[in-house]
């Protein structure tokens, strides 16, 4: 993704987040997008936004942990 791809894109972080190792999310027509903030210039993934919802769901559900 370009730079200024990336400058027009509202990224979201968590309010729980703290100063470092925090991701942020973005919605762009039918994918979610997701960087680590610590470095927005970097790796962007990208999801459909199908995918992402099921990713939460196993979370929410401890099926998958974050540690």
């Amino acid at each position: 993704m370009t730079d200024s791809a990336q400058s027009v894109i509202t990224w979201r972080k968590s309010t729980a987040s703290g100063a470092s190792n925090c991701l942020e999310v973005a919605v762009v027509d039918d994918s979610v997008l997701v960087r680590n903030s610590g470095d927005p210039r970097g790796t962007v993934l990208s999801f459909s936004c199908r995918g992402w919802a099921a990713f939460l769901e196993d979370v929410n559900n401890e099926k998958l942990t974050l540690d």
